[in-house]
């Protein structure tokens, strides 16, 4: 029986365009696909579940907009044609593990099987050394809605679908290269097929690499962040009834919008153009962004 993870679209927010700042670069080693870790799968073959999943660690120190991925890895075919590729990411265990369960679990972000050419895209294919490099597009692949984390410490998962191998169906495996660069945690790989969860140390097939080779882009939203803790007051928060907006005299605010946290806008009554109206809205956490002459700025709030 096919087990698809359960998708938890991650906050559907607008958010300035401000630059983009590489917060991974881990460049493969010099002995390039010589050294790289176990095929990163995951699949139904046979009816069967059965992953074979990798996992690298990066930190966030504030809340981030996440904008690409890049895996630099290798194929064992000497043809790579696939239609789809996953990427999940979930949060960091109390023990310094990815804190999920492939056959139950539910990742934070979790991009399944993304088209080719929509938000997945192959940037290098070698036929003769099988060096095969993928980029994921988080705005694309997630239906052209911006991928935001909070601040945290978390764990990328990138997997390639194999088919069940029935006729007219190609397989294919595909594994990340080794780097030299370090990363906060040891990369952990895990294999399962309805057995209990261990996940592991990577084993690389070659020497010298001690992290995983890959890069990661995220939005440099610190002019924004700068602009919206000083300049910006949200009150009362928490709060049962109102919120209130106040800005600084020199910067007009154009619009309030309100969400929750899986990214839905919520219909609120905007009592004047800087408060709103939230009492008919049920107890928990919220994001209201505001838009404003000077961009526009992400708070949380608390409805209680």
């Amino acid at each position: 029986m096919k087990k698809i993870m359960p998708l938890l679209v991650a906050f559907l927010l607008v958010l300035n365009a401000s630059g983009q700042t590489t917060i991974v670069d881990n460049p493969p080693l010099p002995s390039g696909n010589k050294t790289f870790s176990d095929p990163s799968s995951e699949s139904d073959r046979f009816g069967n579940i059965n992953y074979i999943l990798c996992a690298d660690s990066f930190t966030l120190t504030q809340e981030t907009q996440l904008l690409e991925v890049e895996f630099f890895g290798e194929n064992v075919s000497s043809s790579f044609q696939p239609s789809n590729f996953s990427v999940f990411i979930v949060s960091n265990s109390g023990s310094n593990m990815p804190a999920i369960d492939p056959i139950i679990g539910t990742p934070l972000v979790s991009l399944f099987r993304i088209p080719l050419n929509q938000g997945f895209t192959i940037t290098q294919f070698n036929t003769s050394t099988n060096r095969t490099d993928i980029k994921i597009d988080f705005t694309e692949a997630n239906g052209n809605n911006p991928v935001i984390l909070p601040a945290g410490d978390y764990w990328m998962i990138p997997a390639q679908y194999v088919p069940d191998g029935s006729p007219g169906e190609n397989t294919f495996y595909w594994g990340w290269l080794g780097s030299s660069n370090t990363s906060p945690y040891t990369p952990q790989i895990i294999t399962t097929q309805f057995n209990p969860v261990v996940w592991e140390p990577i084993a690389f097939n070659g020497s010298d690499a001690t992290s995983l080779s890959w890069t990661l882009k995220v939005e440099d939203s610190l002019s924004v962040n700068e602009f919206s803790s000083n300049a910006v007051s949200i009150y009362p928060n928490p709060s049962k009834d109102e919120i209130n907006v106040e800005l600084p005299n020199n910067v007009d605010l154009e619009n309030l919008t309100l969400f929750n946290l899986l990214g839905k806008k919520v219909n609120t009554e905007i009592i004047d153009q800087n408060t709103l109206n939230i009492a008919q809205l049920a107890s928990g956490i919220y994001i209201l962004v505001v838009k404003t002459s000077f961009g526009v700025i992400r708070k949380r709030i608390i409805k209680e």
